[in-house]
């Protein structure tokens, strides 16, 4: 009868594969099993995007969120504004 550790491993094996776009036994023999890798290895074997300072992220963030376009005005919000015009 598998454990419920062993559920949550499959599950877990199966999003990571799903978001590195490997194969499940890409993630199972070629990632984790409880070894450590610096940035470079982790990188080569696809298990990070990149390495960066906790300063570079926030600047990432800050330049992804001005880049998102302006949400338009609301439905509620045009329709006052119609109303106003006539």
């Amino acid at each position: 009868m598998p454990s419920p550790v062993d559920d949550y491993y499959v599950s877990f094996t199966k999003a990571v594969s799903r978001g590195r776009g490997v194969p499940i036994a890409q993630v199972r023999d070629g990632m984790g099993q409880g070894r450590v890798l610096g940035g470079e290895a982790a990188q080569a074997r696809q298990m990070i995007d990149g390495v960066a300072t906790f300063d570079d992220v926030v600047r990432n963030m800050r330049r992804d969120a001005r880049s998102v376009a302006r949400p338009r005005a609301s439905r509620l919000a045009q329709t006052q504004m119609a109303i106003e015009i006539l």
